[in-house]
């Protein structure tokens, strides 16, 4: 905890609205409402005012708009809610303090004392029946239902066991219904129930810091300090939901870090489609999950942002990304604003189903350490031309290059782009003899066959292979642990490989093996999952599962693989990186390491996200070091200081349809500092390789292409049957002419970031690069015209300096 004092607000410095300076430096201003815990920041370069929280509204909506925090908990097993101001402002139970580097408000949250004498724990019938006719909705007289049961020898109804905050939540029904607690009952303080102690609320406290740094404001909350009553469970963390609020006047957007990235248009009408929410690098495969019918794309960096007008405010959350969720609400007739904000999963829970007696109920259970990390969010402030998404970008970026050690690669002067061909060397086919059946290696793709395959390429002037080769070791593309090194003979052998090594360096071909160390796809002598697998909270050893697409429903028998505990990951990593010294390696495909992040919720020995990515972190940066080049699937932010080459990186959104349009916002932060590629171009939804290449050109990405040797008919009744289309000789003149064309393009701004990207005419958009040049790509059937220049369907023009 830093060291701290009281704090003193004097009316010295204040403003007209009562809000007094507490925290200052040569380009912003920070004040303070010591009535409300409110703070407005001033820009001092531009006269500009940010504010956590609207100044307008009363009653319900003002507590909700008011507050710096709002918190989700368990009390006893129920499930409750905090906003600042109603548990913690308007008790008058905050503290300001001056710290070392900035300030620190206290917020302790209970709900308002309730006695005996106010809490009707027994209510006549005549008096319940006529509350449930007057009470104001359908929802209010299910609650009073479900909260007292009717006792026939006295005629009356009595109280259930119930939290503080179900408790509140009853006498405002009563209170809304126009009834006093003395009149339904003369008895009201006769009663308690088992275990019910009304007469004590219960504390929670939570400290909210701010730090002035620069141009930028950062805060923080530092859960370590977080004091939490013995009967509570501390859930979610909502951190200054209302920061920056747009009202139904302005004009601009919500920028949300969706696949690509995504844009919500303000005060847009969106009927059943106001609220947005994803969790950051994926859900949490370490948490129990029946049916997914979540298709939404992964949110693969930990930023948001808000523009209104000529101005905008863009948010990096530096610690707790792991733990993290991004949320966004429009205005609609609730309420008048438009908001994005973090929510911070403090305690994760799962749901736990108990039979008997043809009764089932479903409780909470959670682990037995909750998130002790702190959480870091750091304000940047935009203005005019900076004042967009790309502004955002440009921003995070430099972020990156000043805090991250993220570097500009060193590419030659128009040098080619990158051909991604990822190549399936051996699969697993279940076969039988003589009725029995077992499972056997069928190898797709040899050594030799390999080299077939890039001699094709290269007689057709593809350059800059990057070659990844998938199922090459221990077992194939589902091998056992990688602890240690086997190659497949069917392949080739160990001899094979060194000599397709070679091969390949001598026609500078980079290539990169592949390895999964989470996904551990085969029981082995050097794997037991009681000992090595992550744990579900329920004790259970994690597995990943498919799922089928027309119910939803989680597969009988579609284990794919367990989950190795982070934990065991870095003495993984190390026999490997060990194993791998005999073979010469330079390079490595990382199918999970930079994509995949979960929790190990082990009794006494627990690993929450935030914690595994830093393990993660620091073995990308072992693996890096120590054999070179690094390719992975996903790219998630802590792993791309560690990344030369992603595939699979998100080139747009998941369809949730309250995003208005998809940005390349995560292309505009990397190009020029690692290279990326989307899906495959034979695996893509419709293979249409002018659309594809379009998209290539939009964004920036090189091409990617997942081959087998073998015909496709090979992967038939595999577990591996989604690759319906991977026999190269079907796609080798198709690929080989959209590299040509997209190359003689992208070649030019090599090296180069994207400066500014724009949308200028409906399907049509544009791409800016440092030093002047420009693509203009227009998706639609149909020509169009920009700026007096014709554009043909489906096609693009280059133009600007260095065209």
């Amino acid at each position: 905890m830093p060291t701290a004092s009281q704090l003193s607000l004097t009316n010295a410095n204040s403003l007209d609205n009562g809000m007094v300076l507490a925290l200052e430096n040569d380009l912003l201003a920070l004040y303070i409402h010591p009535k409300t815990a409110e703070a407005a920041l001033q820009d001092k370069r531009n006269g500009e005012w940010w504010y956590t929280n609207p100044h307008d509204g009363t009653g319900k909506a003002r507590d909700k708009i008011g507050a710096q925090l709002m918190v989700q908990y368990y009390e006893d097993g129920l499930p409750g809610e905090y906003s600042s101001v109603t548990h913690s402002i308007a008790n008058g139970q905050f503290q300001l303090m001056k710290t070392e580097t900035g300030i620190r408000i206290v917020y302790t949250f209970s709900n308002k004392k309730v006695s005996l004498d106010e809490f009707p724990a027994e209510i006549i019938k005549e008096r319940f029946d006529e509350l449930l006719e007057q009470a104001g909705s359908d929802s209010d007289r299910e609650e009073l239902n479900k909260r007292y049961r009717f006792v026939e020898a006295k005629n009356s109804y009595e109280a259930r066991k119930m939290s503080d905050f179900v408790m509140e939540k009853i006498l405002n029904i009563i209170d809304n219904a126009g009834f006093k607690v003395e009149e339904l009952s003369g008895k009201a303080a006769e009663k308690r129930d088992e275990g019910m102690d009304i007469t004590k609320p219960a504390y929670l406290e939570i400290p909210l810091d701010y730090v002035l740094d620069g141009d930028q404001l950062v805060v923080s909350v530092d859960t370590q300090d977080i004091k939490v009553p013995p009967q509570f469970t501390l859930s979610m963390l909502k951190l200054l939901p209302y920061f920056g609020a747009a009202d139904g006047d302005q004009k601009g957007y919500v920028f949300v870090p969706d696949g690509s990235g995504g844009l919500i248009s303000l005060n847009r009408d969106k009927p059943g489609a106001s609220q947005y929410r994803t969790q950051l690098y994926g859900r949490d495969g370490s948490l129990t999950l029946e049916e997914n019918m979540d298709n939404s794309a992964i949110a693969r960096l930990p930023v948001f942002g808000l523009k209104q007008g000529n101005r905008a405010w863009f948010s990096v959350i530096e610690q707790g990304d792991g733990i993290a969720s991004i949320n966004a609400e429009i205005r609609d007739k609730i309420q008048n604003y438009n908001i994005v904000y973090s929510q911070f999963n403090i305690t994760p829970n799962d749901q736990m189903e108990l039979k008997g007696n043809n009764k089932s109920n479903v409780f909470p259970v959670f682990p037995q350490e909750r998130f002790r990390g702190t959480i870091v969010q750091r304000y940047f402030f935009l203005y005019n031309d900076r004042a967009d998404y790309s502004g955002m970008a440009s921003t995070y970026r430099n972020y990156l290059v000043e805090t991250k050690g993220l570097s500009k690669k060193q590419q030659g002067e128009n040098g080619d782009i990158p051909f991604y061909t990822s190549l399936i060397g051996s699969i697993p086919k279940q076969s039988s003899f003589l009725g029995i059946p077992y499972t056997s290696q069928v190898a797709l793709t040899t050594f030799e066959q390999t080299k077939v395959i890039v001699e094709e390429l290269l007689s057709r002037h593809v350059s800059n292979i990057k070659l990844r080769y998938e199922g090459w070791f221990n077992g194939g593309i589902t091998h056992t642990i990688a602890q240690k090194i086997s190659v497949e003979k069917d392949l080739g052998g160990a001899s094979g490989l060194k000599e397709l090594a070679q091969w390949l360096a001598a026609r500078e071909v980079e290539w990169f093996p592949d390895v999964s160390f989470y996904n551990v796809y085969t029981d082995s002598s050097g794997f037991s999952a009681t000992r090595d697998a992550a744990r579900y909270i329920s004790g259970k050893p994690v597995q990943k599962y498919n799922y089928n697409p027309a119910n939803y429903q989680k597969v009988d028998g579609g284990a794919i693989s367990h989950i190795l505990s982070p934990s065991k990951i870095p003495a993984v990593v190390a026999k490997f990186a060990e194993a791998a010294g005999q073979y010469g390696l330079t390079g490595l495909a990382l199918t999970d390491l930079g994509g995949e992040l979960y929790s190990d919720f082990r009794n006494g020995s627990m690993i929450d996200r935030q914690q595994a990515a830093s393990i993660v972190t620091n073995q990308l940066q072992g693996l890096h070091d120590g054999i070179g080049s690094l390719m992975m699937l996903g790219g998630n932010a802590y792993a791309l200081p560690y990344a030369d080459h992603i595939l699979e990186a998100p080139l747009s959104g998941g369809g949730n349809n309250i995003i208005d349009e998809q940005v390349p916002f995560y292309q505009m932060v990397l190009h020029g500092y690692v290279n990326y590629a989307g899906e495959p171009l034979n695996l893509g939804a419709d293979q249409d390789s002018r659309l594809y290449l379009l998209n290539m050109l939009e964004t920036g990405a090189s091409p990617f292409v997942l081959w087998s040797y073998q015909p496709s008919s090979m992967v038939k009744n595999t577990a591996f049957d989604y690759l319906y289309s991977i026999q190269y000789t079907d796609w080798l003149e198709t690929a080989a002419q959209l590299y040509t064309e997209a190359n003689e393009v992208l070649r030019k701004v090599s090296g180069k970031s994207i400066v500014h990207h724009s949308q200028i005419a409906d399907n049509v958009y544009q791409t800016e690069y440092e030093q002047g040049l420009s693509i203009t790509v227009n998706y639609n059937e149909h020509q169009v015209e920009v700026n007096g220049i014709l554009i043909e369907a489906r096609s693009y023009i280059v133009g600007g300096a260095g065209r």
